[in-house]
């Protein structure tokens, strides 16, 4: 892969789109971007500045946490992208608990990030009550924004829910604050950390 590859996967990637989106935004066609990542062509020089606009607009995310690393529907990774904050909402694919009653349930749903006035609402209860279910609700379509719901998803699916949910709330920094109000003792029991972060608990020795 060329150098000029990796960059337009990066791109892609982070932004969260589509190679014939990311033609369309670098203004060439999709068999020539498509050329170009396999190095067979190169880009002109008013094309690479439109690349490195792109570059400069788009955050340079790092690898999710292992146990995200699936969900978001077509994608392989669940943090959210510059395209997805424009965008105001992703796709998840929905898996369920075994032996849940789900007759009627989706299998995929939209997590919206809520207007600016519900968001710092969701924000203030959060923060009073640290009751971290209020802000993945608030993200949900109303058919399913319930407590009731949340419990019979699948492991996978409910960190996927709320690692979109909360970056929609509080940003890309949730898991700091959340982690933070754990330690300082304002939520959760033993261990709530690190489900909330994603992580395997480490075993007592």
């Amino acid at each position: 892969m060329t150098p000029v590859s990796e960059r337009l996967c990066r791109v892609k990637e982070n932004r969260g789109v589509t190679w014939r989106q990311l033609a369309h935004d670098l203004g060439v066609s999709l068999s020539m971007l498509l050329m170009v990542k396999s190095g067979a062509r190169t880009l002109g020089p008013d094309v690479v500045a439109r690349l490195e606009k792109l570059e400069k607009r788009t955050p340079n995310l790092p690898p999710p946490p292992l146990k995200e690393a699936r969900g978001i529907s077509g994608r392989t990774r669940v943090r959210l992208t510059a395209a997805d904050r424009e965008r105001g909402f992703v796709e998840v694919d929905v898996s369920y608990r075994r032996g849940a009653d789900v007759t009627g349930l989706p299998s995929r749903i939209r997590v919206s990030q809520p207007k600016e006035p519900e968001r710092e609402r969701v924000r203030k209860v959060v923060g009073d009550t640290w009751e971290v279910k209020i802000a993945i609700i608030a993200c949900l379509p109303r058919e399913v924004a319930y407590e009731d719901y949340l419990e019979v998803l699948s492991t996978e699916t409910y960190l996927t829910v709320q690692s979109v949910a909360l970056s929609f709330v509080f940003g890309d920094r949730w898991r700091t604050i959340l982690a933070k109000a754990v330690v300082e003792g304002l939520i959760g029991p033993p261990g709530e950390a690190d489900r909330i972060i994603g992580r395997e608990p480490r075993q007592k020795s």
